[in-house]
């Protein structure tokens, strides 16, 4: 059995579906894919319980696109590997998209870079949520320093000051600038 994989389609053709998830299932993959076509259809899905993994757009739809798709994933808040697939686009369209925040393009007549493409947005969306929340623990701890109601001296191996809180200001009267170092 292969690896889960939780697809977001934005797609209007069942064929190209019905493709996608063969190449998805020979590259391993245990695909569950939901199709949409329309942007209220594509909202309904994000704001679902599903924990997508990826979503895959096709570049243009008769009453959606690959530009609102995007623009609906960004809407959404949520961080997720966004690639479109087409037959036929313009490179600069394409490229385009990838400055507004799509991770990847793909010709859909040469699905063989498919597998590697969500394998490696998906590491690289993981290196991202993990960053954020290294960056998050590193606000909380810097506020609860900042408002510590004690004196708080951070120094390095050496004993030199790196840091000081308002609280040692305070007590010390030194102003942080003249502390650190």
């Amino acid at each position: 059995m292969g690896k889960p994989l939780q697809v977001l389609l934005v797609e209007d053709s069942p064929d190209d579906a019905e493709l996608l998830e063969l190449e998805l299932s020979r590259g391993g993959f245990a695909p569950t894919i939901r199709r949409v076509e329309t942007g209220d259809a594509m909202r309904a899905a994000l704001m679902s319980d599903v924990t997508w993994d990826v979503v895959l757009s096709d570049y243009h739809l008769p009453t959606f696109s690959a530009e609102a798709a995007l623009a609906t994933l960004q809407d959404s808040g949520r961080d997720l590997p966004f690639i479109i697939m087409s037959g036929v686009v313009r490179a600069e369209d394409a490229v385009n998209l990838l400055k507004r925040g799509a991770h990847d393009f793909l010709d859909k007549a040469s699905l063989a870079r498919l597998v590697p493409a969500i394998e490696r947005e998906i590491r690289d969306c993981r290196e991202r949520a993990k960053r954020r929340q290294a960056e998050e623990r590193v606000r909380v701890l810097s506020l609860a320093i900042e408002q510590s109601p004690v004196s708080v001296t951070i120094t390095d191996r050496n004993g030199i000051i790196g840091n000081v809180n308002p609280k040692f200001v305070k007590a010390t009267g030194y102003p942080a600038a003249e502390s650190l170092g």
